[in-house]
């Protein structure tokens, strides 16, 4: 079936001002988010409160859901209560300057001939004894304090943050709602940047020596038409992984390019991805000042031309 532009008139026909995808060649592909985590609960709990809503924009850590946590927030205060206390340190350090001075008193009296050694040596055993009791009091102190990061990761288990910085798309749970840790809950995807996996046809991501053309690789332009409403429009992104493998079956590898996107354009969108600097119309319907840009890499593959319509 023949491919023709957003803008027709009528299935089938294609206005003069509005060339055929066809003409401008690549790969047949979709955009995609960037990053994209459906989530659930890491504990069977029920829903207290879900604090966004689909289309809200997140931080990264914020609180999404969070699910009966009432108990585990009393077991964070009260293990906060016992970090912050120094009474077992303060009563430790107190033995201590008690077995001391009386250590020294029973010391002072041998030097003047009064005493016995046994009460001394006794003194002197005690002393060390309030030592180590004052170690382990601040031991059990840091440990108490370690508790606390324990307890609150037990609390988050209870509540869904967000990974990243990105957009929610669906949630799937109202509040009252009973769930296990198999459910879910909710999705957030980022589209700033899109991402497109292009199953490109071997040859063309090879360097070919007869032509000049160099292989594709990381980090070189790539050339995409969207079709959007209206004028369909062509974005410069930027190869960021080509597969070390190709498919012998399809004779195609893996090329996956990244597409910046602070208009917001949604996902799922039909893509044509080719490695060239296309030409004629569509080099005019690149967006923005990016001619310029992908112009310093369109040599990595020679030019293709607009009449051609093909890139390799």
């Amino acid at each position: 079936m023949a491919l023709v532009g957003v803008g027709s008139t009528a299935r089938g026909s294609q206005p003069a001002s509005q060339p055929s995808v066809l003409t401008f060649g690549g790969e047949k592909a979709f955009t995609r988010p960037k990053q994209d985590a459906v989530m659930g609960m890491s504990v069977p709990t029920t829903i207290r409160e879900i604090l966004v809503k689909g289309g809200d924009r997140v931080k990264k850590g914020q609180i999404l859901v969070r699910g009966d946590d009432a108990e585990e927030l009393a077991l964070l205060e009260a293990q906060k209560l016992r970090a912050e206390s120094s009474l077992p340190v303060d009563r430790a350090e107190k033995a201590v300057e008690l077995q001391r001075f009386e250590y020294d008193q029973l010391l002072n009296l041998e030097r003047e001939g009064g005493g016995s050694a046994q009460e001394l040596e006794r003194a002197r055993l005690s002393l060390a004894a309030a030592k180590i009791d004052h170690e382990t009091a601040k031991f059990n102190q840091e440990q108490e304090a370690l508790q606390v990061a324990r307890v609150n990761a037990r609390v988050d288990r209870y509540r869904i943050l967000a990974p990243f910085d990105g957009q929610i798309d669906t949630v799937f749970m109202d509040p009252g709602q009973s769930v296990t840790d198999n459910d879910k809950v909710l999705r957030m995807v980022e589209i700033d940047p899109l991402e497109i996996d292009v199953a490109s046809p071997t040859a063309v991501t090879l360097a070919d020596p007869v032509t000049g053309r160099e292989a594709v690789r990381v980090g070189q332009a790539a050339w995409v038409l969207m079709e959007l409403p209206g004028e369909e429009r062509v974005y410069v992104g930027t190869v960021t992984e080509v597969s070390p493998v190709a498919d012998a079956r399809s004779g195609t590898r893996r090329v996956r390019v990244e597409v910046a996107n602070p208009e917001g354009l949604v996902a799922g969108l039909t893509a044509w991805v080719r490695f060239t600097q296309p030409e004629g119309i569509w080099r005019e319907r690149i967006v923005g000042d990016q001619v310029a840009q992908g112009g310093g890499d369109a040599g990595q593959g020679g030019s293709a031309r607009a009449t051609g319509g093909d890139q390799r």
